[in-house]
């Protein structure tokens, strides 16, 4: 102790100094005496509690104005609680754990220091791990449950639009088979264009979503030539466009039903239906 204070070859100061501190101000006091190869150490302790703090701050106050000294000085803190309380609690928190490892130098840290540090490490890598993953479960949930509500709101439009579709014809399919390709739910679109399609008995209706159908690429040409006695010339150029979806395949049903127009009562039939092959660019079907 005579050393550290700097009373190195000074043995009475040295006294004088332990005397003024115990006897006059009773700021130390005699601890138990110690052996130290053969010879007698007297030791001393603060007098009073209170004023370990202050006494540590004022030793650790030039440690403190650095941020190496600060991290050590959270290190052997931290060190000493976990050996005392080895509870999670007590570990570095993650920012102080990163600045440790940033301004303190791992070979010199103590056995305890370093058992703190590992379990420190593994515990916030356990943590982030968990946060990471939930985060990701989480917005997972949120997106997939917008996408509910979003996948909802589209069926509504989409049952709307072919609602309406159903009761329409003329220029007006035209418009609502527009709309339903702007909802960019082609598969959801068709789903229930078929599923409306097989139901369906109606002439009008049917002949609606038949065309509808075409435009979302499924084609019942037998069925639209069949109708070509029955449509409304403003629902002539439904039908037309409807087989351009599948020229090859239109020309072909238009063919096939223009050769059973044999007789002169059927000449009417087969007028139209040149009339529909000339909308597809065909002019070969011949009119009697």
């Amino acid at each position: 102790m005579q050393k550290i204070v700097g009373y190195d070859n000074r043995s009475e100061e040295f006294s004088e100094l332990i005397s003024l501190l115990d006897k006059n101000l009773r700021l130390i006091t005699p601890a138990d005496d110690t052996e130290l190869n053969g010879d007698r150490l007297c030791s001393y302790q603060l007098a009073h509690d209170y004023l370990v703090p202050s006494l540590r701050d004022w030793l650790t106050q030039k440690q403190r104005e650095t941020k190496r000294g600060r991290a050590e000085l959270k290190l052997a803190e931290r060190a000493v609680t976990w050996n005392l309380n080895q509870e999670n609690k007590q570990l570095p928190t993650i920012l102080e754990w990163v600045q440790i490892r940033r301004w303190t130098e791992k070979h010199r840290w103590t056995s305890s220091e370093q058992s703190l540090m590992k379990t420190a490490g593994r515990v916030h890598l356990r943590n982030a791990s968990m946060f990471v993953i939930a985060t990701i479960l989480i917005t997972g949930l949120v997106g997939y449950m917008f996408q509910q509500q979003s996948l909802r709101s589209q069926r509504e439009k989409i049952n709307v639009a072919l609602d309406s579709l159903q009761r329409t014809s003329g220029p007006a399919v035209a418009v609502t088979i527009e709309k339903l390709q702007e909802m960019k739910q082609p598969v959801l679109v068709l789903k229930d264009l078929k599923s409306r399609y097989a139901e369906a008995s109606g002439t009008l209706e049917k002949l609606s979503l038949a065309v509808a159908l075409a435009h979302f690429g499924w084609l019942d040409a037998d069925y639209l030539v069949s109708q070509i006695d029955l449509i409304e010339d403003r629902d002539l150029g439904n039908l037309v466009s409807a087989l351009s979806k599948d020229p090859i395949k239109g020309l072909d049903a238009l063919r096939s039903a223009a050769n059973t127009c044999k007789t002169p009562e059927l000449q009417h039939r087969k007028a139209r239906l040149a009339l529909a092959a000339l909308g597809l660019g065909d002019t070969t079907l011949p009119i009697d």
